[in-house]
């Protein structure tokens, strides 16, 4: 097992920890390859630092991003700035070639 531990000094809630501790632990098992199962097999108490080097600064960024982006801990889309004519273009082409089944929502804001 991979144990993370997060805290927070500016109020963040358990569920918002919970999410970036889960985001990292699936960057790290991405990071890491099948051979370390077989290293941990041949020994137990193998230290894993050594096969993250440099992950620190892939974990600093996520951390970074999730800050300005609560769409990356939301598991939704970011928004996309773009012009109100051209989200009108996109909205209409879209509800043109929808297919029936599909339900589908745009916010438009000017």
């Amino acid at each position: 097992p991979i144990t993370l531990v997060a805290a927070s000094s500016c109020g963040d809630t358990v569920a918002y920890l919970s999410s970036q501790l889960q985001m990292m632990h699936l960057q790290l098992l991405s990071v890491l390859t099948s051979k370390v199962e077989e290293v941990f097999v041949q020994d137990a108490s193998f230290d894993l630092r050594p096969l993250l080097g440099g992950t620190d600064r892939l974990m600093r960024a996520l951390i970074s991003q999730a800050a300005v982006s609560p769409s990356f801990l939301l598991n939704a889309l970011p928004s996309v700035c773009m012009s109100p004519d051209l989200r009108a273009d996109l909205t209409r082409l879209l509800v043109e070639s929808r297919p029936p089944s599909l339900l589908f929502a745009l916010m438009i804001s000017r």
